[in-house]
């Protein structure tokens, strides 16, 4: 674990990121935390009709989360919000309930900003981590758990690293970590943070994005709800190994692309089945 606003915090972070691609952060603003659990509970409640508006995958709209894996059905609902809008679509219309949630945005700008300080310190790695998604998620208690059946099947996060929290027993994320699926410890204050695909190839492969998945527990009585929020770049940075990560021996091992085709390349990968991970 880590406080946030600790002296040291850098060397904390690049310590728990090279040995096992994610730590627990403490220093968050509470009262924006529960703000989106507030704003969650409305929101999933609201029936599928006014759902299909908005920016909202799940089975009850018959948008199911992606498989990842080419097999897994996923049980996850999930509202997606974002004040930049999503990779070339203007910004998105929201039900109400979400009037709240820029100001949200902005205190987990923060937190990530102290992230990926932390990256910029440590690694050499520097962007800025004020765009991205913030996702509300749940996982329904009670749920058939059957060989298909996943809350989430295993797949790494496509942004720069992401930072989650969760309440609830009806299902429970799991990290893979030395080949091992783990459960990562946390008080309930604490924000775990996990890497993704764009710092594995700025790093050319030094820092490995974060393999998870969420497990559903068969006979749960609580359903899980999750506040994600995913910190990328800017859709037209330029995404490549950087030179100190570069060497004879270890040379470039991922093509340059932009923060939009990456995504795009993985989303239409995913509409046809391909795992991305």
């Amino acid at each position: 674990s880590v406080n946030m606003r600790s002296k040291g915090v850098a060397q904390q972070i690049a310590t728990h990121l090279r040995e096992a691609g994610y730590f627990v952060g403490y220093g968050f603003d509470q009262s924006a935390l529960s703000r989106c659990y507030e704003v969650s509970q409305v929101a999933h409640g609201l029936p599928a009709s006014i759902k299909k508006k908005y920016a909202y995958t799940g089975p009850d709209v018959d948008r199911p989360e992606p498989s990842y894996d080419g097999v897994s059905v996923s049980s996850a609902r999930a509202w997606d919000y974002s004040p930049h809008g999503f990779y070339g679509v203007k910004k998105t219309a929201y039900p109400e309930a979400f009037d709240s949630l820029e100001g949200v945005y902005h205190v987990q700008n923060d937190f990530g900003r102290r992230v990926a300080s932390a990256l910029s310190e440590s690694f050499g790695v520097s962007f800025d981590a004020g765009f991205g998604t913030l996702r509300l998620m749940r996982y329904p208690a009670g749920q058939i758990v059957e060989s298909t059946s996943k809350g989430i099947a295993p797949h790494t996060d496509f942004e720069a690293f992401t930072v989650l929290h969760s309440r609830g027993t009806g299902a429970r994320l799991e990290i893979l970590v030395d080949g091992q699926w783990i459960v990562p410890q946390r008080e309930s204050d604490g924000l775990l943070v996990i890497l993704g695909d764009v710092v594995e190839r700025l790093t050319n492969g030094v820092l490995k994005a974060t393999p998870h998945r969420v497990v559903q527990q068969q006979g749960g009585k609580e359903d899980r709800y999750s506040v994600i929020r995913f910190h990328a770049l800017h859709p037209d940075t330029l995404i490549q190994p950087l030179p100190h990560f570069v060497t004879p021996d270890r040379p470039a091992q991922y093509t340059p692309v932009t923060m939009r085709k990456h995504m795009e390349t993985t989303l239409s990968n995913l509409d046809q089945g391909k795992p991305t991970w």
